[in-house]
């Protein structure tokens, strides 16, 4: 029999852990689940066309029913569950026809203000799969036309336009020019920035983890460095913005940093 040193079992012990605390799917903060009841969804697929009716669709009432027409002589009725348990939100329905499953695996899009809600996923009868996409046609879901974020950003008005564009401290006074760029589009923040010395690029961040206070108009995020452009800098900085007019503040462990907006940059 082999023996293993009592160490590999703690090896494999840690690895198990952080798949479990890594590997497990969540939800974005932002998804705002929707109400499907009595919303209709024309479903286009590969040859076919149907139609779902929503007689029962609130998420919170953990479980969907839809009328489904077109497959079949008589409307059929399909149960399942709406899921926000995942990076894209999913929706599984299924029903019995002449003796086969049938049934609807979706991911859910909440579209924006130029599209209305949609699924695309796949719609099945026993082996046969047909993929396509279903999109909503009368009663669409209201509140899932937008992310939390967007209603976050309509509520708190000029705080929010405040931190967005193009900002720059050409001073040098840490060395090298500083360039940041804030961007909120299809309900995300985007941030990054870089660093100049001359006319090179010597340096440039990401942000991540970005959250958005509306009420303080504060952005955090955490400034990953993709190439340091000082090698004593650490790899990452947690970030407090703010902004009023052409001017950003934040502070870089303890010491206050300002930029200027770019010139033509503002919303």
């Amino acid at each position: 029999m082999i023996k293993f040193p009592p160490r590999i079992f703690r090896v494999l012990a840690m690895c198990a852990g952080l798949l479990v605390l890594f590997g497990a799917p969540s939800a974005s903060a932002n998804t705002v689940a929707p109400d499907l009841t009595n919303g209709v969804w024309n479903w286009r697929g590969e040859n076919i066309s149907l139609v779902l009716t929503f007689t029962k669709g609130k998420p919170e009432q953990k479980g969907l029913v839809a009328i489904l027409k077109g497959w079949g002589n008589d409307p059929l009725e399909l149960h399942g569950d709406y899921s926000a348990n995942s990076p894209e939100p999913s929706l599984h329905i299924t029903g019995t026809y002449e003796g086969e499953e049938i049934a609807f695996n979706l991911k859910f899009n909440p579209g924006d203000h130029e599209q209305q809600p949609y699924f695309d996923g796949e719609f099945s009868v026993g082996s046969k799969v047909f993929p396509g996409s279903a999109r909503c046609e009368e009663q669409c879901p209201d509140v899932s036309s937008k992310k939390a974020s967007e209603l976050e950003i309509a509520s708190s008005g000029s705080k929010a336009n405040d931190l967005a564009g193009e900002w720059r401290d050409d001073s040098e006074s840490i060395g090298f020019k500083e360039h940041w760029s804030i961007n909120f589009a299809n309900g995300q923040w985007r941030i990054s920035g870089k660093f100049i010395k001359g006319e090179e690029v010597i340096g440039s961040f990401h942000g991540e983890e970005i959250a958005f206070d509306p009420a303080q108009g504060v952005l955090k995020f955490i400034q990953f460095f993709d190439q340091k452009p000082d090698e004593n800098w650490l790899a990452s900085n947690e970030l407090e913005v703010t902004a009023k007019g052409d001017t950003l503040k934040f502070k870089v462990r303890g010491v206050e940093a300002i930029l200027t907006r770019a010139p033509d940059s503002k919303k």
